[in-house]
Parts: structure tokens; C-alpha cells; sequence
């Protein structure tokens, strides 16, 4: 049920990221020094932004809930070449790009799946995006999606 809510607003995000923005285009040019033509294509610019980025944690969203409701255990969680930045595997050959607020709780993450099967648990739509939590054993673990593959 709460998948279903969080596709809604996100749909809902989309629609308003797609809309036109008619808003005073000639008010906008007078006060950024622009002419009209540069400021509707500013905001037609930006449109696509927001559509891409909305879009995008869709994808990441249904990806996510899939792994969520089949239960997919977790296989193996490799850095990457950026800083903070790991790869998660599943047993089905999902792969997503995390990151963590504390490079410990990917350190005990690979600790306890030496012991357990972790399995993602609950899905989160926070403000920095995509909060994932795994659990499996004693303690449950959060990380922040930022990509599949």
C-alpha cells in the first residue's frame, strides 16, 4: 500500500515537473535583465531537469519495491571508484549504487552478511531520496539508493 502512495505522489510530481509554466515570463525577463525568449527557455530547460530527476526515482522506486516484495537477498556490496559510494548485489543480478550518512553502517552491513542474509525491508521517500533499510539480523540498516543497474 505504501508503494502504491509513494508511485502516486510521484506521478503527481511528474505531472506538475511536466506542466507549462506560464508565470510571468516578461515580469522574470525585467528582473533578471533578460529578454522574454531567454527566460522561457530557462524554464523550459529546467522543466526537463525536473521531469529527468522525477522520472528517474520512478525507475529507481519500482526497482526497489520489486526487490522489497520478492524478499531478494543481498549477495555482495563492493566501493566504487567514488568517494562514499558502494555497489550492492542481489541474488537475482539487480545492482544499485548506494551511499551511506556513515561509512560504518556499510563496513557492519558486510560484517553481518557473513552470518546472516540480509534482505531489504522498508523503503523510505526522505528528503535526500531513496532511504533503503535492511535487515536480517540484530539490527537494521540504512543506506540511501542513488542508481540501479
Amino acid at each position: 500500500m505504501e508503494g502504491l502512495i509513494v508511485l502516486a505522489v510521484l506521478a503527481a510530481l511528474t505531472a506538475w515537473a511536466a506542466r507549462p509554466l506560464r508565470r510571468h515570463t516578461r515580469d522574470q525577463a525585467a528582473a533578471l535583465g533578460l529578454a522574454p525568449d531567454d527566460v522561457a527557455e530557462l524554464n523550459a530547460a529546467a522543466r526537463r531537469i525536473l521531469l529527468e530527476h522525477y522520472e528517474s526515482n520512478a525507475t529507481l522506486l519500482r526497482r526497489t519495491r520489486m526487490l522489497q516484495l520478492r524478499g531478494v537477498p543481498l549477495r555482495r556490496i563492493d566501493p566504487t571508484p567514488f568517494s562514499e559510494r558502494w555497489t550492492l548485489g542481489f541474488a537475482d543480478g539487480t545492482s544499485l549504487l548506494v551511499s551511506a550518512l556513515n561509512p560504518a553502517t556499510v563496513i557492519a552491513m558486510r560484517l553481518e552478511m557473513t552470518t546472516r542474509t540480509l534482505a531489504l525491508h522498508r523503503i523510505l521517500l526522505q528528503e535526500r531520496g531513496l532511504e533503503l533499510e535492511f535487515t536480517g539480523g540484530r539490527k537494521a540498516h540504512r543506506v540511501y539508493a542513488l542508481s540501479s543497474g
